[in-house]
């Protein structure tokens, strides 16, 4: 794989997802009173003029079951829906492997793709073709030079 800079794409992909991540769990830990969120003083939620949700849901029959959000929990809630999903991108950047796609680098270190999707599942499937996908085979492929 060419290089670009010092680090490989992919090295820079997954240092930056991993600091997004690292960045995410700090927000979250930096406050107080983590991870149980309790204060004495009342956050608003957004949108609204309450410190706190509280309903039951008409499809549950317990009466002694009812859901209670307050505004700090709101706040952070959506905090961390995010970093569920930066979880998920950090995820994707270390698994990713381009010959898996049909993708490799040319000399100008741009991405290639090949279209073909019985060509790419193909040498997706075989470990050889894979670990042999590179720019100068695939233009050999494209337009053979002849000697």
């Amino acid at each position: 794989m060419n290089t670009i800079g010092v680090f490989h794409q992919r090295r820079r992909s997954r240092f930056l997802a991993s600091i997004i991540t690292l960045f995410d769990l700090l927000i979250v830990m930096q406050d107080w009173e983590f991870p149980t969120f309790e204060s004495p003083q009342d956050v608003k939620i957004i949108g609204f003029d309450v410190e706190e949700i509280k309903w039951r849901p008409a499809w549950i029959q317990n009466e002694f079951f009812e859901i209670h959000v307050t505004g700090k929990w709101f706040n952070y809630g959506i905090i961390f829906i995010v970093m569920g999903l930066d979880f998920n991108m950090l995820k994707n950047q270390i698994i990713y492997d381009p010959p898996a796609f049909g993708q490799y680098t040319g000399p100008d270190n741009r991405v290639w793709t090949i279209v073909d999707e019985a060509e790419a599942d193909r040498i997706a499937r075989s470990p050889i073709e894979r670990e042999n996908l590179t720019f100068e085979s695939r233009e050999f492929a494209r337009s053979p030079r002849l000697s």
